[in-house]
Order: structure tokens, then sequence, then C-alpha cells
């Protein structure tokens, strides 16, 4: 079944990037060119054995291309511009997060250790092995809790990719603007660029940029916000709303709305990278989650944790029980194990 769903995968690779790159067809001869071209794409793909595949790449073929032509048949009235980017990430949802990073690489998946760091060439080329890439080729980096990776893009931007986190980008960035998406937490040196700015996609806003260095955060679980450390970001909301952010301040991202920016420190904000984490009267049940996103460890509350607040630094390259140690040294609280899992009770 995972084999199958690779195929399933890379084949809607090819009709996403071939339909978003080639205008609406109106006449039946079109139509069948298009087809042709899909199959001879299809073609390209590793030969398979076995009757039973090939039966699966024509029936998934055939029905992805139903579909296809359905939403075609909509594009002759003006729809509004939806990044490829969103269906990509809906189509390549993980059920399950994996052990271990998982990039996901044009034909291939590969296992990364952690805290490694990822280069593509100005070609899109992953080392000297790999062919220069064609447009429209997406790659995607999922990193489970507990792990960090860093990406080197093929425009030279620099993508450091925190635990618990999934982007999925371009191995070349060959249209008008450099776009990406993410879910979780990323921090971003961007390459200048004025003719092709930089776009961050995320689930309920966007980050445009032309050449800065700044911090995304998107997770479900937290707060959701964008710290700029250098140059200017522009934030736009799903629902429309704007906001203009100047070095050193943050923006909340709320579900129906844009914050308000604040002057903030901002290396307590993007110290991860360093491995670092700053706290400043952080509620130490959010301190916890956190440490749960980048070590994996689960973490049992009992009493009032949820009323203390620490502050301080914590070294994140430290065993997950030295931390725990620094935590309990300074907060009302003791820690004992229970097989995995770290209880921590207020005194």
């Amino acid at each position: 079944m995972e084999e199958n769903n690779k195929h399933i995968n890379r084949i809607s690779r090819r009709l996403i990037g071939f339909f978003r790159s080639n205008p609406v067809m109106d006449s039946q001869e079109e139509m069948d060119l298009g087809w042709e071209k899909i199959r001879q794409r299809v073609r390209q793909q590793r030969q398979i054995k076995g009757r039973r595949r090939i039966y699966l790449y024509a029936t998934v073929a055939a029905a992805m291309l139903t579909g296809v032509i359905l939403y075609l048949s909509f594009l002759h009235t003006p729809q509004p511009e939806k990044s490829v980017l969103y269906e990509l990430a809906s189509l390549w949802k993980q059920e399950e997060e994996p052990e271990d990073i998982l990039l996901v690489a044009a034909e291939e998946q590969i296992i990364l250790p952690s805290d490694t760091v990822v280069t593509y060439s100005n070609e899109g080329r992953l080392d000297e092995h790999t062919e220069t890439a064609p447009e429209q080729v997406y790659d995607q980096v999922i990193v489970p809790k507990g792990k960090r990776v860093r990406i080197i893009l093929s425009d030279q931007t620099k993508m450091w990719v925190n635990a618990g986190t999934r982007v999925i980008y371009p191995r070349i960035f060959s249209g008008k603007t450099r776009e990406i998406y993410t879910d979780g937490e990323i921090f971003l040196e961007v390459t200048p660029d004025k003719e092709k700015p930089f776009i961050v996609r995320t689930n309920n806003f966007e980050v445009e940029v032309k050449g800065t260095s700044f911090n995304v955060c998107a997770y479900k679980e937290f707060s959701q916000s964008v710290v700029l450390v250098e140059g200017s970001v522009d934030v736009t909301h799903t629902g429309g709303a704007h906001v203009l952010l100047q070095p050193g301040q943050l923006l909340s991202v709320q579900a129906d709305k844009l914050g308000e920016p604040k002057r903030v420190n901002t290396d307590d904000y993007v110290s991860w990278i360093h491995n670092l984490l700053v706290l400043r009267e952080e509620p130490l049940q959010t301190v916890l989650r956190k440490l749960h996103l980048y070590y994996g460890t689960e973490f049992v509350l009992q009493g009032a944790v949820e009323e203390i607040t620490v502050s301080g630094k914590l070294d994140l390259q430290n065993d997950i029980m030295d931390v725990i140690r620094s935590i309990a040294d300074t907060a009302p609280v003791r820690y004992t194990t229970q097989g995995e899992k770290i209880i921590i009770e207020s005194i």
C-alpha cells in the first residue's frame, strides 16, 4: 500500500504541475494533446513490474484526468488564483508522523539525520549525481518531534526547519515569485531578489518578502506569529487583512484576524536555531509543550503546574533529563519517570 501511495503521489505531482503550467484547453484536439503529454510523463516513471501495479497506474491516472477535466470546465469563468502549494499540502498530508526526518524528493524518499544540512544547487540538484530539476517539481521535508534540519534552497535562501514541521517547496523557483508552504516553524534568511518576491504560505496567513531574515511560527497547537529580524515583510491573513512589519517586531496571527505589531527581543524567538530556548515569565505548561515538540518526550502534569511561570535559558542540546533538572532547580516542581513518560508535579 505504501508503495502504491508513492506511485499515486508521483502521478499527481505531474498532473498538478502540467495543468498549472499550461493554459486552458478549449478544443477536443487540445485536450487530446494534453492527455498525450500526461501519458508521456507517466511513461518516464521507473518501470513497475506486475499487472496489478500497471492497472493501478492506469486507473489512478484515468480517475485523475476525469477530475481534471471537470475542474477545467470551470476555468472558462475567471477564478481567484490559488497557489498549487495548497493543493500539494492537502494531497501530501501524512497520516502518521515519521520517526526520522523524511525528504520526499521527486522519485524517492530520503531519510536524513537530525541537524543535517541539505543543499540544492542553482539547477535544483541535491548532489552531483542528481539531474537538473525540471520546472514544476516540488519536494517536501517532514521533520518529526525531537528533530531539526537546515535546508539551502536553489536560490541560496537558508531555511531552518524546527521539530514537528513540514515544508513544501520547488526545486527551482521558475515563476515570477518564490513560494513555499509550511506547517510548523521555520526561520529564513532570504536571498535578496527585488524582481522575484519570496512568499511563505500557511493555512492562516502568508508572508511576502524580497530579502530579509524572519521567523514564521504556524503550529496549530501554539500561538501563530511572525517575527522580523531584518528587512521588511508584508503579512496577509486569509481574511484579507495585512500588516507591514518593521525589524524587531512580532505580529501574532489568530484564526480570524491579525494582531497589532509589538516590539520584542527577536533573539528570544529565533534562539531555537542555535538549540536554545529563551524563557521570560513563560507558563511552565507552555514550556513543557515545547519540550515535547523538541524532544518527543511525553509529560504528565499534576497539581497546579499551569499556574507556574519560568524564566531563563535552556540548552536543547542537553539530555531531556538535564533540562528538566534545570527547571526543577528554579521552579516549585518535582519530577519522576514512569516508563518513557516524565511526571511533573507542583509542590
